[in-house]
């Protein structure tokens, strides 16, 4: 039997919803995550206390403006002497400073990227020539989708070189818990004021102006005065709740209940289990997980082109829709089509689920990166052979 292969993972901060990759990646390779900080000031995420199945370490260091810097990271890899190094993201000091010690310590080096286009931001445009790099000096890149795959093929990356391993979620906990809490889904409701007979649409993630949550508002608008029997569930916390909760106040919002997001895995499980339909208009988001977690709980999806995954996992008509970002009456008209059939509906969700598990499992995603690991180790031994 060959054995596992000694892999060091860079990541720039300890994520909830990574937790799942690394697990089960741990299964499949001698897994060693380094962290370049606990998280980012901004995010309000429950980490400690939890027990991770993963070796892993927070690296010393500092993180001006979330500029990542641990200069221990040389010594780390120096020491640990793994076989492979994972890194995530080019952009922050600690991240160059591993690449370019692999560089020189003829370490194979695999690249993990979610990006889709080239940026504009000045930053953006002085880290050119270190993207470029990592590009071209990589012995294999992981992308997280089809739009990042094409991404990177513009750049000149040979598409061999290039693995697809799509962002996933802890799916087993959401489908056995979402199966749950919807034998009990009238009870729920009453417990939140919501009907049972009503479609209830579900809006998650942060209350800022990329997610589209003003145009939110405008589509909302268009439909509850219309539709008698729809209700709209806001879940999430933000600087826009003060917008929404006034709107709500004098009335101009209606049909419409929101729920601060907090930390609870299982509050957001079980308002995704009495919900019907995730309605996400979002302007850009690179891979948003609340697609995936939505599909786990067998809600059928309305969501903007704007979501980077929605092409890989929305199937027009099948289990959803993708709109155009900013097109408030194309929203309306598809909602009032949807409420028209409640039964076609719930199997558009059942459908959700089953895409879900057959693409972007945490099972598929661990397995597409040992795929890259693999293909830099051998293929970067075979080089030098």
């Amino acid at each position: 039997m060959s054995r596992k292969l000694k892999v060091v993972l860079l990541h720039n901060t300890i994520a909830p919803y990574r937790h799942i990759l690394f697990e089960k990646l741990a299964q499949l390779c001698e897994l060693i995550v380094l962290f370049c900080s606990e998280k980012p000031r901004h995010r309000d995420w429950e980490i400690w206390p939890r027990s991770y199945k993963y070796n892993y370490k927070v690296l010393p260091g500092t993180s001006p403006l979330e500029f990542d810097f641990n200069p221990s990271i040389i010594g780390e890899i120096l020491s640990l002497k793994p076989d492979v190094v994972v890194i995530a993201d080019y952009s922050k000091p600690t991240m160059m400073l591993a690449f370019y010690t692999c560089r020189l310590r003829d370490i194979p080096v695999v690249y993990w990227t979610e990006g889709v286009e080239e940026p504009q931001d000045i930053l953006g445009k002085l880290a050119k020539p270190v993207r470029r790099s990592f590009n071209k000096n990589s012995d294999a890149i992981i992308a997280q989708g089809e739009l990042t795959r094409m991404y990177l093929m513009s750049q000149n990356v040979p598409p061999n070189k290039i693995q697809i391993a799509h962002n996933c979620i802890e799916e087993k906990a959401f489908v056995e818990a979402s199966d749950l809490y919807r034998v009990n889904k009238h009870i729920l409701r009453k417990e939140y004021g919501i009907p049972l007979n009503h479609t209830v649409f579900l809006f998650v993630g942060a209350l800022i102006e990329r997610k589209g949550v003003k145009i939110l508002v405008d589509i909302w608008t268009r439909i509850q005065d219309t539709e008698e029997k729809v209700y709209l569930i806001i879940f999430g916390t933000g600087p826009l709740k003060e917008y929404i909760d006034k709107e709500i106040a004098e009335q101009r919002l209606k049909k419409t209940l929101t729920l601060d997001s907090g930390r609870s895995q299982e509050n957001l499980i079980k308002i995704y289990s009495i919900s019907d339909v995730l309605l996400f208009p979002t302007q850009f988001d690179l891979a948003p997980l609340v697609l995936n977690e939505a599909m786990a709980c067998r809600l059928t999806l309305i969501v903007s082109e704007g979501a980077g995954n929605s092409h890989e996992l929305v199937e027009a008509g099948v289990n959803g829709f993708i709109l155009p970002r900013e097109d408030v009456e194309a929203f309306a008209e598809t909602i009032r089509n949807m409420v028209k059939d409640p039964t076609k509906l719930s199997g558009m969700g059942r459908v959700s689920r089953d895409i879900l598990l057959k693409r972007c499992s945490s099972k598929k995603t661990s397995e597409g990166f040992m795929k890259a690991i693999n293909a830099a180790y051998y293929g970067h031994h075979r080089k030098k052979a």
